[in-house]
C-alpha cells in the first residue's frame, strides 16, 4: 500500500474510533427493532433496516469529511448487518444481531477502510503498468 493510502486509511479508522461513529451508527440502523420480537421475517426486517439507513442524516458537528465518512459506514454497517439478517434465515432475532455487531463492528469497519486502500493500491500500480506499456508501444511505433 502507499504511504499515503495508509495514513489515510488510518486516519479514517481512527477517526471513526474516537468519535464512537460505528456504534452510533449501528445504534442508530437498529433503532426501529427496539422491542421487536425474535421470529421476525426476513423480508420485514430487511425493509426495516433500509428505512432506517436512508433516513440516517449525519451529525452536523464535523464537517463535510465526517459526513462523508458516516454515510459510508452506514452503507457498510447496512451491508454487514442484511447478510447476517440474511444468515440467521427463519429465526430472526434483530435485538442479538445488533449486539454481536456492536461487538465486533470496528473490526468490521477497520477490515472494510483497509481493503479498499488496498484494492486502491493495485488500480493504481495497474494503471501505471498500462501507461508504460502505452508509451512504449507509441515510441516503437513512432520510430
Amino acid at each position: 500500500m502507499v504511504a499515503w493510502q495508509q495514513a489515510l486509511a488510518a486516519g479514517a479508522v481512527g477517526f471513526t474510533r474516537n468519535l464512537g461513529l460505528t456504534r452510533r451508527v449501528v445504534d442508530a440502523l437498529f433503532t426501529p427493532f427496539d422491542g421487536t420480537a425474535a421470529g421476525l421475517p426476513l423480508a420485514e426486517a430487511e425493509q426495516m433496516l433500509r428505512d432506517a439507513a436512508l433516513r440516517h442524516v449525519p451529525g452536523k458537528e464535523g464537517g463535510a469529511l465526517r459526513g462523508a465518512i458516516e454515510r459510508r459506514l452506514v452503507a457498510v454497517v447496512e451491508s454487514v448487518t442484511l447478510a447476517r439478517f440474511r444468515a440467521a434465515g427463519g429465526d430472526l432475532d434483530p435485538i442479538r444481531v445488533r449486539e454481536q455487531l456492536a461487538a465486533s463492528a470496528d473490526a468490521l469497519v477497520t477490515e472494510r477502510i483497509e481493503g479498499g486502500a488496498r484494492t486502491s493500491t493495485v488500480l493504481l500500480a495497474s494503471g501505471t503498468v498500462v501507461i508504460a506499456v502505452a508509451i512504449a508501444v507509441a515510441l516503437r511505433v513512432a520510430r
